[in-house]
């Protein structure tokens, strides 16, 4: 629970901090799919399968300049 909670703290601290320099703050999602093999010079090949995977997760832009070049 700490090592959540942690991490989780801070980040809504670089977010509070960062919004009161700049309002341009972002949030979002992200989503995917994956799909991976193995190739090449492979002994028993047919021992390895293809796997497909999804990733996803939580993103958050915090700009550290006004103008917007660079961002965390």
């Amino acid at each position: 629970m700490k090592k959540v909670l942690i991490p989780a703290a801070l980040l809504l601290a670089t977010a509070a901090v960062s919004s009161a320099q700049a309002q341009d703050v972002r949030f979002g999602l992200r989503a995917g799919a994956n799909y991976s093999n193995l190739a090449g010079d492979i002994k028993n090949e047919s021992t390895y399968n293809n796997k497909v995977g999804f990733l996803g997760g939580v993103l958050v832009n915090v700009p550290v300049i006004s103008d917007g070049f660079f961002s965390v």
